[in-house]
């Protein structure tokens, strides 16, 4: 427990309670995750990587904080819904008591994914600390789209092995070099830590992570992820070194990823991209990408006590 000025503090959720915290996040999180919840009994929550935490006056629950711990040492963090009329430095005081919860489980790094960039829950989580990182645009590409063949490349491209995975480590971190892919994260974090969390979305097949190659020289990186649950293929991450840039290579790399989608019998290629990341909006929409969604994400470095 975290004291506070008065009878204000938070903790685990009280089992009494935990009906009417499922119902209070339901209002806030995507379906899904709250059918995850409602499948784990509230006391087990944590053993399947979610913190759930409360603010109390006393007894009575007036706000609710829900965190999601990924592989990488990151969180996901969702804005806390609070009982009326309580005001904003209680979701103030509950997100940073569930920030440092989350550093002392060796947490780095906290996302937050907002629909806007205005009002009070942006405004809440910049008080917290949380800086603006990135609008990221969701982009979505239907099998109509796909090569009917392999595409023709000068490039060639290498399925991941574990031979090969130091060759990746330094490719990966060598595209991000004047990357205008979320800039503010780039050199801030391990890249075993990026690839853990990258390798924990969706259900991980190595052979859709492939080292790009031209002239026997490694030039970039393509790695997807499979969702068989949406009948999609996620391109998490593609990127080609600074020399290799400039040349059509990414519009390339990009139709590799669908045509692995279709080796995969998989019917949609999803992805997400920084807004400010023009050359490879501009690559994806000459490829048959559309966007279907949008959000601000904030972040926050955390420091382990």
């Amino acid at each position: 427990m975290n004291a506070f000025p008065g009878p204000l503090w938070t903790g685990p959720i009280a089992p009494e309670d935990a009906g009417a915290v499922l119902r209070m996040l339901s209002e806030e999180i995507p379906p899904e995750v709250a059918r995850r919840l409602e499948a784990v009994e509230p006391g087990r929550w944590e053993e399947t990587h979610w913190m759930v935490r409360g603010a109390y006056r006393g007894r009575e629950l007036v706000g609710v904080e829900l965190a999601h711990l990924q592989a990488g040492r990151t969180a996901v963090l969702w804005p806390p819904r609070l009982t009326p009329p309580v005001g904003i430095e209680v979701g103030l005081f509950l997100v940073e008591a569930v920030c440092q919860e989350l550093g002392s489980r060796a947490v780095t790094l906290v996302y937050c994914f907002l629909e806007t960039d205005t009002g009070v829950e942006s405004r809440l989580m910049q008080l917290a600390g949380f800086t603006r990182l990135a609008q990221l645009l969701y982009l979505v590409c239907m099998e109509d789209q796909f090569p009917s063949q392999r595409p023709l490349s000068a490039l060639s491209f290498e399925p991941y092995t574990p031979e090969n995975h130091s060759r990746l480590v330094r490719t990966v971190e060598a595209t991000y070099g004047e990357s205008l892919d979320c800039p503010l994260l780039n050199q801030k974090r391990a890249m075993e830590d990026v690839l853990a969390g990258y390798q924990a979305t969706g259900v991980h097949r190595p052979h859709l992570w492939q080292l790009v190659r031209a002239d026997q020289h490694d030039v970039g990186c393509l790695l997807l992820t499979d969702h068989p649950e949406l009948e999609s293929l996620e391109l998490i991450y593609m990127g080609l070194i600074p020399s290799a840039r400039g040349r059509g290579w990414g519009m390339e790399l990009a139709r590799q990823a669908q045509w692995l989608t279709r080796l995969a019998g998989r019917n949609q290629l999803l992805l997400g991209v920084d807004a400010d990341n023009w050359p490879a909006i501009r690559t994806y929409a000459a490829v048959g990408f559309r966007q279907w969604a949008s959000r601000m994400v904030y972040g926050k470095f955390l420091e382990s006590p």
